[in-house]
């Protein structure tokens, strides 16, 4: 039957960087996708998950939104910056908004996307983050339940970012 018309044929989107871990108060996390500019985001979601419990916490719908021309689309709290769409953690907190990895385990992020026609959503790009000692873990619940994150090895330091160079590269 073919691909729903809202649907591009190629994704060319990707999560290009994220900032989750600051000194004291995490006050100026983010997410930053690297898209062609001026695509529609319609039908695309972020979807957060904590690694202890392997649930989902955070789901962040982008219809509605666009990349600008630049090709940078952030995602973030209030104080992050270039901000384009802001978002709170669970109660409207503006702090501590994206899950720090703990003792237990790495936590993870999917973007995914849903459409009419398509029944389930499809994942884009998934990968658990953080986690010392961990391989990655499996959601049981949201777009991604059942399916294995694998962690991309590396940490968020304070005063550092995780970031694909160049970018949209993996």
């Amino acid at each position: 039957t073919g691909m729903p018309a809202d649907c591009p044929a190629s994704v060319q989107l990707t999560i290009n960087e994220l900032e989750y871990q600051q000194p004291g108060t995490d006050s100026t996390e983010y997410l930053e996708l690297f898209g062609p500019g001026n695509q529609s985001l319609n039908g695309f979601q972020l979807t957060f998950y904590n690694g202890n419990g392997n649930t989902s916490y955070l789901t962040v719908d982008l219809t509605g939104d666009s990349i600008p021309p630049d090709g940078y689309f952030v995602v973030g709290s209030q104080a992050a910056p270039n901000v384009d769409k802001i978002i709170t953690a669970a109660g409207g907190g503006s702090t501590n908004i994206i899950q720090n990895e703990g003792s237990s385990g790495a936590d993870g992020i999917v973007l995914s996307f849903s459409g009419p026609g398509l029944g389930s959503p499809i994942i884009v790009e998934g990968f658990a983050y953080g986690g010392p000692g961990t391989n990655g873990f499996t959601p049981i619940d949201g777009v991604a339940a059942g399916v294995f994150l694998s962690t991309i090895g590396v940490r968020d330091g304070n005063n550092t970012t995780l970031q694909k160079l160049p970018d949209g590269n993996s």
